[in-house]
């Protein structure tokens, strides 16, 4: 978004070819993308590093979480690709 609250061209935008139909995994995604959006926003603003520690530390805290999220959910939903989505991740 640029200052107005206007989405700017250079925005990640969240679109219907992103949904997992997990609940819980879409709303990390949708997290994410507002994040890196409001990083976005603050480096067109000048203000990215002091943005810059905060985004680093909620990606470092996001990776965990969400990979530990998506483990749990693919086994607990019997996920048919499980082996080979687990052994790209391991790669």
């Amino acid at each position: 978004m640029d200052q107005t609250g206007k989405e700017s061209e250079a925005d990640l935008e969240w679109t219907a070819a992103l949904i997992t139909h997990v609940p819980l995994i879409d709303a990390q995604h949708r997290e994410l993308i507002h994040r890196i959006n409001a990083m976005l926003t603050a480096c067109r603003d000048g203000k990215g590093r002091e943005e810059l520690e905060a985004i680093v530390r909620y990606l470092e805290a996001y990776v965990l979480e969400r990979f530990a999220t998506e483990e749990r959910e693919t086994t607990a939903r019997r996920f048919p690709g499980y082996a080979d989505h687990k052994a790209r991740h391991n790669q």
